[in-house]
């Protein structure tokens, strides 16, 4: 019987993925693949539940927000990176980056293009982290406004 991992390595090292493009099609159908299954979402999802109260709707862009965001990109690249490494033999994450460096943003679709991008995209990663904190906030409410308690 044929593991995902066998299939991962037939990928790689089939006659034809050697090509640049051959490369860049397997990295994105494991991202995807990784995206799929949950764990990084959850993982992520877990540190923004843990960091959205220090930011608020102000202008002004404090360090602190800067340092987290810094460790949200450390966070995605580390767990994506590792994940593909395991799955894809061979694989490096620089040369995934310099390859999608070069592709014109329009030409990339899908969710995993957009969560990428979002990624190095401060604003976008500042209003992901209010979305959070207001569903923190609800939340916090929901047993006064139901009238039930959960305790």
């Amino acid at each position: 019987m044929q593991t995902e991992e066998d299939d991962a390595f037939e990928m790689v090292h089939s006659s034809n993925a050697g090509s640049e493009e051959d490369f860049f099609d397997n990295a994105v159908s494991c991202m995807q693949d990784i995206m799929l299954e949950g764990d990084i979402e959850e993982r992520l999802s877990s540190f923004c539940r843990e960091h959205c109260a220090a930011f608020d709707d102000a202008e002004e862009h404090k360090l602190a927000h800067t340092e987290i965001f810094h460790q949200y990109v450390e966070l995605l690249e580390t767990q994506l990176e590792s994940a593909c490494e395991a799955r894809l033999p061979g694989f490096d994450m620089a040369s995934f980056i310099a390859i999608l460096a070069r592709i014109s943003p329009d030409q990339l679709q899908g969710d995993l293009f957009d969560m990428l991008l979002s990624v190095s995209d401060y604003p976008t990663f500042k209003a992901h982290m209010l979305s959070y904190k207001c569903e923190e906030k609800l939340l916090d409410l929901w047993p006064t406004v139901s009238g039930v308690s959960l305790s």
